[in-house]
């Protein structure tokens, strides 16, 4: 499964105006570079997959976030880019482990008491594409 990369590159030293490009973009601004800062091919430093925003989706997530510990759950949505095709239930879930409900109860939990991933159980209720 491939995810959407973010990128932010300041256009210039001069103004705090930010980009970000898309996987096209970036090849470009490395194809420059390569052109201008070592005059040579560039195949023989890269080699990009050809990619395209259109075979991303976006898809949303219905699910329910559990701890061993804290008795309180987590119900929530989560959207994730990926190529068109199969939702990988078990990658689903860790993604959200690791990037909403670990961070979910360690709010709860306050400072003093670390949340650990392996107490964390995620049910995935609904998931489709979304557009």
């Amino acid at each position: 499964m491939i995810f959407t990369p973010l990128f932010r590159i300041q256009i210039s030293r001069y103004t705090n105006k930010e980009i970000t490009p898309n996987i096209q973009g970036i090849k470009a601004l490395l194809i420059i570079f390569l052109y201008e800062y070592k005059k040579t091919s560039i195949s023989s430093y890269f080699c990009f997959p050809q990619l395209s925003p259109d075979i991303m989706t976006l898809y949303i997530a219905q699910f329910t976030a559990t701890h061993n510990i804290i008795q309180l759950e987590e119900r929530s949505i989560f959207t994730w880019r990926q190529e068109s095709g199969e939702i990988d239930e078990s990658m689903l879930i860790n993604k959200i482990k690791r990037e909403s409900s670990i961070h979910f109860f360690q709010l709860v939990a306050g400072a003093n008491y670390e949340i650990n991933e392996k107490d964390i159980t995620v049910t995935i209720n609904k998931a489709q594409p979304f557009s």
